[in-house]
């Protein structure tokens, strides 16, 4: 996968690329996963309970009608840009805005495309959740908060839009 999603959305897409073996033990205590799979050390129960709550945050974020096509825009921007984020794996989502904000050249193509450092980074989360209970397969990890009926009727209603960002995010060219 493309280093820009793996590093900006790597915390941001969890609930969709969580490893097979944390799906199925509950998220309140999964490992951390790094790139490329490998598992890092335990949450520690402040952690967990951060990685709850933001969570459920990001679950409740409403995602504007046009969420997919405007998020699509925006990875194919950054990518063409050859901007290079910090990895942001072991962070949290306030740490990873956080990072984003401070990423030469980034803000100005997330303002183009009409998002805050906050609202791209939970917006794929949100995406994420919502994604995981739309998908054929899908289900939430034990633990892991329902997203907003209205992000799953989005993704539902949209399914055209929705492959279309997960192949951008998945490094396909549009």
């Amino acid at each position: 996968m493309n280093k820009i999603v793996v590093s900006l959305c790597a915390v941001a897409l969890a609930s969709v690329s969580v490893a097979p073996q944390v799906r199925a033990q509950d998220v309140s205590n999964a490992p951390v996963v790094a790139q490329g799979g490998q598992q890092g050390p335990q949450m520690s129960p402040q952690q967990q309970a951060r990685f709850r709550a933001e969570m459920t945050q990001a679950a409740a974020f409403p995602l504007p009608q046009d969420f997919m096509p405007r998020m699509a825009r925006t990875m194919t921007e950054i990518r063409a840009s050859n901007i290079q984020p910090p990895d942001s794996s072991q962070l949290t989502l306030d740490q990873t805005i956080a990072q984003v904000q401070g990423i030469p050249g980034l803000a100005p193509v997330l303002s183009r495309n009409g998002f805050s450092a906050h609202d791209f980074i939970v917006g794929l989360t949100a995406f994420g959740m919502a994604l995981a209970v739309v998908n054929p397969q899908g289900q939430l990890p034990p633990g892991m908060p329902t997203p907003s009926p209205a992000n799953v009727a989005l993704l539902r209603a949209h399914p055209d839009q929705v492959q279309m960002l997960m192949q951008v995010l998945g490094g396909q060219a549009q």
